[in-house]
Parts: C-alpha cells; sequence; structure tokens
C-alpha cells in the first residue's frame, strides 16, 4: 500500500500538477513544417494489414466511435487542443514566452501510447479515461501537435492497482491492453493513414505495447515499415546484438543515429548522473550475454553524442522543479514551462546497464533549477520523467525526420 500511494503521489505531481509530497517527503514531479519527401509520406496507397481477427482471449474495441479516442484530429475539445505556449528559461538566466499551436496541415501523424497511469481497481482499466490519462496526454502527447496529426487511442491498460499488486503479468491483462491497442492502430491504418508517413510515440507501457506491435506487424511488413518515420519508446528496454544498432527485437528497424534518418527507434531509459542503475534496477538492461539495450539520445543520436535537454513540464507542475532564483521566477499561467541548455544527457554503459545519463550542468544549478536523484526509488530512476525531459528534444527530432 506504501508504495502504490508513493506512485500515485508522484505520477498525479508529475502529470497532473497536484503539488502534494510523497510518502518519503520529497517533492513530488509529474508552425509550419516542411513538405515530408521519403516514400513513406508520399505513397497514395494505405499500407496494408490483416484485421481479420483481433488478438486471441480478446473483445474487440470498436474504434469508430469517438468516445474511444482521448484525441483524433477533428475531435474537438481534446487534451490535445490546449496552449502550446511556452515560458522558456535559458541558460544565460532570461525568461522568454514562445508562442506555439497546433500545426494547421502537417504532412505526418503520431500515434501515442501512454504508459501506466489508470487508478482503477481492476488489473485492467476500463474505457472512461479520468484525469490521470488526460494529464499525461497533455504532458507527454500534445506538444507533438505542432509537428503531427496525434492519435491517441483509449486502451484498457494494465493498471497502477496491477503494478503494485504483482498482477501486472497477468495473461489476460496483458492480452486485454495489447488487443485494444492493435484494434486502434488497425482503425487507424484502414481509416486515417492514407498513404501518410507515421510516428509511433509510447512510454513504459505504452512504449512496451508498442514495441510488441512493431515486432508482429510493422517490422517484418516492408509496406507498412516505408511509411514509418520514427518510433518513440521511452522507459522500455529494446535489445540489440552487442555493438549493432539492428538486430534482436527489430529484425529490420535500427537506432536512430542522426536527426534526419528515418524509420528507426529512439529508445532509452533516464537515470541521474549521480544516482546511476543499482543492480536490480528496472530499466536499462536485457537478458543475454550477447545482447545490450538501444540507447538513442533524443539530444544527439549519434553514438557518445553529448546534448543539451530541453525539458517541458505542464505549467502548473514547473514550480517542483523551480527552487530558487531565476528558475522560482518562471511561473507561466497556462502552457508549458520549460528548461532549455541546463540539463545534459548522453548515453553511457555502465557494467550491464546502458542509458540515458542526464545531470544538472553549472548553469542549471546556478538558475535554482532542480533534478531529483531519482524518483519513487533507486531501482526507477527518473521513469517517470522520461518523456519530459527531454520533450522539446524528441518534438525537434520529428520535425527533423519529416522534412527528409
Amino acid at each position: 500500500m506504501r508504495m502504490r500511494l508513493i506512485l500515485l503521489a508522484l505520477f498525479c505531481s508529475a502529470l497532473v500538477g497536484c503539488h502534494r509530497e510523497s510518502a518519503d517527503g520529497e517533492p513530488g514531479i509529474a508552425t509550419s513544417i516542411p513538405t515530408i519527401s521519403t516514400p513513406a509520406a508520399t505513397s497514395p496507397t494505405t499500407p496494408a494489414f490483416d484485421a481479420s481477427t483481433p488478438v486471441p482471449g480478446t473483445v474487440s474495441v470498436d474504434y469508430s466511435t469517438d468516445a474511444h479516442w482521448i484525441c483524433r484530429p477533428e475531435k474537438q475539445g481534446t487534451p490535445c487542443d490546449g496552449s502550446l505556449d511556452q515560458a522558456v528559461l535559458s541558460s544565460d538566466g532570461s525568461v522568454k514566452l514562445v508562442k506555439a499551436g497546433v500545426a494547421a496541415n502537417p504532412p505526418i501523424d503520431c500515434f501515442y501510447v501512454y504508459p501506466t497511469v489508470s487508478t482503477d481497481p481492476g488489473v485492467n482499466s476500463d474505457l472512461d479515461p479520468g484525469i490521470a490519462e488526460t494529464s499525461t496526454v497533455v504532458a507527454q502527447a500534445a506538444p507533438f501537435g505542432q509537428v503531427c496529426r496525434l492519435f491517441v487511442p483509449v486502451y484498457r491498460q494494465l493498471t497502477v492497482t496491477a503494478l503494485t499488486t504483482g498482477r501486472f503479468s497477468d495473461p489476460t491483462g496483458v492480452a486485454t491492453a495489447y488487443g485494444d491497442v492493435v484494434a486502434a492502430w488497425e482503425y487507424y491504418l484502414q481509416h486515417d493513414n492514407h498513404g501518410r508517413g507515421f510516428v509511433l510515440i509510447g512510454h513504459s507501457q505504452g512504449a512496451m505495447v508498442l514495441k510488441r506491435l512493431i515486432a508482429e506487424h510493422i517490422d517484418g511488413d516492408a509496406r507498412v515499415r516505408s511509411h514509418l518515420v520514427s518510433a518513440i519508446l521511452a522507459g522500455t528496454a529494446v535489445s540489440v546484438p552487442s555493438g549493432k544498432d539492428v538486430g534482436g527485437d527489430f529484425a529490420n528497424i535500427p537506432a536512430c543515429r542522426t536527426t534526419t534518418q528515418t524509420g528507426c527507434v529512439v529508445t532509452y531509459s533516464t537515470f541521474n548522473a549521480v544516482s546511476p542503475p543499482p543492480p536490480l534496477s528496472l530499466f536499462g538492461r536485457v537478458a543475454g550475454l550477447n545482447n545490450q539495450v538501444v540507447c538513442v539520445n533524443p539530444a544527439g543520436p549519434g553514438r557518445e553524442q553529448t546534448g543539451e535537454l530541453s525539458f517541458w513540464l505542464a505549467a502548473s507542475s514547473f514550480r517542483n522543479f523551480a527552487t530558487s532564483g531565476a528558475a522560482a521566477a518562471v511561473r507561466p499561467d497556462s502552457g508549458y514551462g520549460v528548461a532549455e541548455g541546463l540539463i545534459d544527457a548522453k548515453c553511457v554503459t555502465n557494467g550491464q546497464f546502458t542509458y540515458l545519463e542526464v545531470h544538472l550542468n553549472a548553469a542549471g544549478s546556478a538558475l535554482g533549477l532542480n533534478l531529483p536523484r531519482f524518483l519513487t526509488g533507486e531501482v526507477w530512476g527518473l521513469h517517470i520523467l522520461d518523456m519530459s525531459l527531454p520533450m522539446g528534444n524528441l518534438v525537434q527530432l520529428v520535425r527533423m525526420e519529416s522534412s527528409h
């Protein structure tokens, strides 16, 4: 029960901005673009997808119903329609307001699956999204509306209850969650894609589900794969043979290693440099002596490249990380608080672990920004912030990918 309360408090403050403290007393967290010229974006034909049967053991959800989508391009008043304005704190201490909005006619689509946030009491959530789901969409998906059309299905995910009561691997529960995402993906391909390029975006459970979807329905299908701009799979483990960028979980989809590469995957798990993964860490490693986890730095995808993160939080949550000085003066009324160039990141291998190592740089410390050592426990690292820490970098990466 205590662990459940900690998890709920931290998810709440990271994604909803509730400003409450965890059980341990630590602060809780929570334009136009160029036309695509890749075959993925210019093909006039919708990719094929065999939708003859649902995932075994599941009953398909009807995704022709708008209620089963949190966001769709034609759906009004969604969490993806809010302000995308940013109050940006830069490394020189200046603060500027950047006005931004949903792109009017973006050339690509983004299909997003949210992480484990449902507080419903059963193993699987219902199909009625609450504030935990919708606020997570605001935090993790809505910023991509600047560069792509957003498709966010409701799915009967494995809940926080399942996670904290040892039922996260329940076979029926797993099949139900995955089956819903497959059905939503099937509907999107048949009715919405129309030959457009797409980006798959998921965090934690969402990334795990998308990894399986890619392995079973995209990686081996050259026609569908040709429309893949990229897959952003944060907070999960994608394996490759040691020293390689492809193989392992995906036979044909490599790690992204440039800002304009397409048909590739961006994947990582974040840890503070002062608190590396402990031996029993939940993230950053895979089984097998000859395999390793892929790590792609959103701030510099090349191997061993260091970059400055563009850290986004919903306006109501930014104060949890702004402890003094110029950072504490950033108080956006809406949209997002952003810290530019105050946190550095690089992919590192430390023993059996490969992960995105982040640290607060000198400017960040001087300006009063706070970067916790870990959240919910050392084994979790900065998992809850996997998407928020490099959010601006991820949006820019998709923008760059969509121009080539």
